[in-house]
This record gives C-alpha cells, sequence and structure tokens, in this order.
C-alpha cells in the first residue's frame, strides 16, 4: 500500500532534517538520481562527467542505506490499491527502490494498467495492459472493457446494468484522464465534492496532501452542498503526544483551541498551493483510528465515507454551526 512509502519517505526526511549536512547530500542524492532515471527512461539527456564522477559516493553512503532497508536485493516493489504521491514515488526510484505503480478493480480481472521497469512514470499509473481498452465518459469517468470483464454480480442484475453497460464498459467510478496512453487517476466521482458557492473540490487530492503530515493518519473531508470544507482527522498517537507536549496541551483533549489552531495552521501550509475554497476551515480531532472491524474502512483500506459522516455527524454540524460564515 502506498502508505507504507509514505511512511518511510517521511521518516527519511525528519532523520536527515536535524542534519544539514545529511539533508544536503539527500537533496544532491535525489536531485541526480532523478536526472539518472529520467535518462534511463529516454526522457532526458544523462547527466555529465562530474555528476557521473559523483554519483558513486552519493549510491553508497545515501542511497545504498534505503535501498538495505527495502531488504538490499529487491527488483521490483508494486503499489496500487490507492495513490501514491508523485513525489513520494518520484523520489524512491531516484534512490534506487523499483516501485511500479498500477491500477485495477475486482470487476475488471483485476488489473488494468501499470507501470513496468522500462517505461516507468511515477506520477501515472501505467499503460492498459495487452487485450484491456480504456475510455473515458463525458463527466471524465474511466471506463474499462477487455475480456476479463465480469459477466456481472452474483444475483444481483440491478447493480449489473448499473456497472457494465450494453457495450461491455464497465464503469469504474474513478475520474481520471488519458495521456499519450498512460493513465492518470484524479479521484473518485463520489469524491467530488460540490460546494454551495458552486466550486468543486476533489477531496481525494485534499485528503492525501493532509495525510502527508505525520501526525495524521486519516482524514474525512467533507464539504458537499456547504460553503466550505471541514475535516475529521485521526492523530497519529506518537507525534500528537510529542506536539501536546511541545505546545503545553493535555493529549488526551485533541479537541483544545491552542491544538486545532495548530493542526489547522499546518493543514492550511500544506495547501498553500491551492485555491481558497480547497482551504479547510475547521477541524475534528480524533484519537481513535478507523477500522474494517469498525465498518470505517473498506478492506484496501479506504475510509468509507459515507459511514464515517454518520459517525461523525454531530461533530460535523457543530463544525459548521460553530464558524461565522456558515448559515
Amino acid at each position: 500500500m502506498p502508505r507504507i512509502y509514505e511512511r518511510a519517505y517521511d521518516a527519511i526526511l525528519a532523520t536527515a532534517a536535524s542534519k544539514p549536512l545529511k539533508a544536503l547530500l539527500l537533496s544532491l542524492t535525489r536531485r541526480l538520481g532523478w536526472r539518472r532515471f529520467e535518462a534511463g527512461q529516454r526522457r532526458a539527456v544523462p547527466p555529465g562527467l562530474v555528476a557521473n564522477l559523483v554519483w558513486p559516493l552519493l549510491e553508497k553512503y545515501v542511497a545504498r542505506p534505503i535501498i538495505e532497508a527495502f531488504g538490499g536485493r529487491l527488483r521490483v516493489a508494486v503499489t496500487g490499491g490507492a495513490s501514491m504521491p508523485e513525489e513520494v514515488a518520484a523520489f524512491f526510484v531516484a534512490v534506487g527502490v523499483p516501485i511500479i505503480t498500477g491500477y485495477g478493480l475486482t470487476e475488471a480481472g483485476p488489473v488494468v494498467t501499470a507501470n513496468s521497469i522500462e517505461d516507468n512514470l511515477p506520477a501515472s499509473v501505467g499503460r492498459p495492459l495487452v487485450g484491456v481498452d480504456i475510455s473515458l465518459s463525458t463527466e471524465g469517468e474511466l471506463l474499462v472493457r477487455s475480456p476479463a470483464v465480469m459477466s456481472g454480480y452474483w444475483k444481483d442484475k440491478a447493480l449489473t446494468r448499473k456497472t457494465v453497460d450494453a457495450e461491455d464498459w464497465i464503469h469504474t467510478g474513478d475520474v481520471a484522464e488519458i495521456e499519450n496512453g498512460r493513465l492518470f487517476i484524479k479521484g473518485r466521482l463520489n469524491e467530488i465534492l460540490a460546494l454551495s458557492t458552486g466550486e468543486k473540490v476533489n477531496a481525494n487530492l485534499i485528503e492525501t496532501e493532509i495525510r502527508r503530515d505525520k501526525l495524521i493518519d486519516q482524514v474525512l473531508l467533507v464539504g458537499e452542498g456547504k460553503p466550505f470544507l471541514v475535516a475529521v482527522c485521526v492523530l497519529n498517537a506518537g507525534s500528537w503526544r510529542m506536539l501536546a507536549q511541545e505546545i503545553g496541551v493535555d493529549p488526551n483533549s485533541p479537541n483544545s483551541p491552542a491544538a486545532v489552531g495548530n493542526i489547522l495552521r499546518r493543514i492550511g501550509h500544506r495547501l498553500k498551493d491551492y485555491p481558497k475554497h480547497a482551504q479547510v476551515r475547521a477541524i475534528h480531532l480524533s484519537h481513535q483510528p478507523w477500522t474494517v472491524e469498525s465498518g470505517l474502512m473498506t478492506p484496501t483500506l479506504k475510509v468509507k465515507r459515507g459511514e464515517a459522516e454518520k459517525v461523525f455527524h454531530s461533530e460535523i454540524l457543530e463544525l459548521y454551526s460553530g464558524h461565522p460564515t456558515f448559515g
């Protein structure tokens, strides 16, 4: 799952941040490794003589320890099931961890597209497998057709007709783009929040950005039919204890004004490049992780948006009713 790589990436950056020389070497390794990777993919000119002389040292003292942390003999690391932040995937391929992203769904057999070692663009989920056709609806929904597509759901003809059309295209529910034969997943149709102001927000993009903070493990963005966005966040226990001590608040009271204000500022910093309507205006913080057993997560560890909104209905109403611009 992408979350494993995100956590590893955050840990590497955090370790380097406290040591200026280590941070500098990591940055150099990242930049030069990416240039070498892009050259290997025939998308860029190979690095020059000086870079080639420097690389063996960077590889030995910076890249190799990271590779060793993944076992040292890793041939390929496949990831899917959720979106992988581009910066995370790009970092790992730059230092030599061969991450390959792909896309699929059970109803399609299941793999639809994938990158490969020889043809790898970390920002995408690759190209269709042989025999698989992909297309987009007028709404930008990804459609898939192949001999592996299911014949239907067990004893559910209504859902089958809704999912598989008369031309045997599966309607995936995913919003996507196709560029030069490559597939780029942008989110779910049911994750596009239409604000009452008329603007739309891709909840998946914002949630992924918020989860990049080591303090937050899980997040639900809310805003459908509302004037602005709010979020319910599950805190990382260890990171929260450290922050609570640092800012002088009771770790058992995550929704104290000081804690909420601090975390809102952190979220705002992460979303600084997003438009005004995509900013989070209020948050509710929780200690209790969401699990498959609690009914709030799918088996692929995606938040069940509708169920989570029901569980936190009162808290969400309070976030809006307590905001001066609501009503």
